[in-house]
C-alpha cells in the first residue's frame, strides 16, 4: 500500500513463526543493500563514485543533472532506506527483526510488547527532535511509527487470543436457515424477528449459497416500485460462491482467510458436512469474550 510517507507491505496471513518473520523483515532492506552494491559498482567502474558532494544537495546548490548524479542519488537513497528501515521500532523492518529474535526466546506476545514499547519510545524521541529542529516530515514519520507500533500490539493480541480456539467452538449452532422454496419475504421476516444477519440456503443438509441482510436491503433499494421482488426465490439472489473453512481451524486462521478473500462471512464445514456460518461480528464477539475469560483465568483464587 502506497502512503504519503512511503510503502507498507500487507500480508494476506499473519506470520506465526519467528524465523519466517525474520526472513520476511530482512528481505526489504536486503533489496536496498543489493541495489546499493550494484549502483556502487557501476559508479566505481566509471570513476564517478565521488562525482557529487552530498553537501551540495543539502545546501540546495545547483547540480548538473546527469545519469551519473542520478545514480549517485539512488545510491545514497538506498543506503538511507536501509539505515531508516532497520531502526528497531515497529512497524519498521528493524522492529520486526527485533520482535522475531525476541520471540524465539520469550514468545510472540511478550516479544511484541517489548518491541512496541521500544518502538513508541523511539518515535517519541524522534518527534521531540523533529519539533526542536522544525522538521515537519520527520514529525509525521514519528507519528506514523508511534501509531503503527500501537496497531501492531493490538493485532498481535487479537491473533494470539483467536489462535487459542477452534472455529468449531465459536460458530452459531442455533441459526435460522432457508430452503430452496423460500422467498425474499421469508428473509425479511427473519430479519425483522431475529438478530441474525446471514442466512444459509440449504437443500436438505447441502449448502447451496448464502444471502445476507445487506443483499436483501440492496435488492429492495434497487427494485422498481410495485414490483414483485418480495416473491423472488432466494436461490435467485443468493451468493453461490462461499468461502469454506474447517471446524478444526483456529479462529485466527479464519480471520486470515476472510482477509485474503475479502469475505465478511464464511461457511463452516466438518469434512463435507455443513455446520453453520461465521462472520466478522462473530469473531469480534468471540475475541471480546475470550479476552475476559483470559483475565479471569489469570486472577489468583483464594
Amino acid at each position: 500500500m502506497l502512503l504519503p510517507l512511503g510503502g507498507v507491505a500487507l500480508l494476506s496471513r499473519s506470520v506465526t513463526r519467528p524465523l519466517h518473520e525474520l526472513l520476511i523483515a530482512l528481505a526489504g532492506p536486503l533489496v536496498n543493500v543489493l541495489l546499493a552494491i550494484v549502483i556502487g559498482v557501476m559508479l566505481a567502474a566509471t570513476g564517478n563514485l565521488l562525482l557529487l558532494d552530498s553537501s551540495a544537495m543539502v545546501q540546495g546548490l545547483d547540480v548538473a543533472l546527469t545519469w551519473q548524479t542520478l545514480l549517485l542519488w539512488l545510491f545514497e537513497a538506498n543506503i538511507l532506506l536501509v539505515v531508516f528501515n532497520m531502526i528497531p521500532a515497529l512497524p519498521l523492518d528493524g522492529g520486526r527483526v527485533l520482535r522475531s529474535v525476541l520471540a524465539m526466546a520469550t514468545g510472540f506476545r511478550r516479544a511484541t510488547q517489548i518491541a512496541t514499547v521500544l518502538g513508541q519510545g523511539i518515535a517519541m524521541v524522534m518527534g521531540l527532535y523533529a519539533l526542536l529542529i522544525g522538521n515537519i516530515f520527520l514529525l509525521l514519520i514519528s507519528v506514523f511509527v508511534f501509531l503503527g507500533a500501537g496497531q501492531e500490539r493490538s493485532a498481535s493480541q487479537v491473533s494470539v487470543t483467536l489462535r487459542s480456539h477452534r472455529v468449531g467452538d465459536a460458530y452459531n449452532k442455533h441459526v435460522l436457515t432457508l430452503s430452496i422454496g423460500d422467498r425474499v419475504r421469508n428473509v425479511l421476516d427473519y430479519i425483522l424477528t431475529s438478530y441474525q444477519p446471514d442466512f444459509a440456503v440449504l437443500q436438505e443438509k447441502r449448502l447451496l449459497g448464502i444471502i445476507t441482510r445487506d443483499d436483501v436491503l440492496q435488492l429492495l433499494r434497487t427494485a422498481p416500485d410495485h414490483s414483485n421482488v418480495l416473491d423472488v426465490y432466494v436461490t435467485a439472489v443468493m451468493r453461490r460462491e462461499v468461502v469454506r473453512v474447517d471446524a478444526e481451524q483456529t479462529l485466527d486462521d479464519v480471520l486470515q482467510v476472510m482477509g485474503a478473500n475479502n469475505a465478511q462471512v464464511v461457511a463452516v464445514f466438518e469434512r463435507e458436512q455443513y455446520l453453520g456460518l461465521l462472520n466478522r461480528d462473530d469473531l469480534s464477539e468471540a475475541y471480546t469474550v475470550l479476552t475476559f475469560m483470559e483475565r479471569f483465568q489469570r486472577v489468583p483464587t483464594a
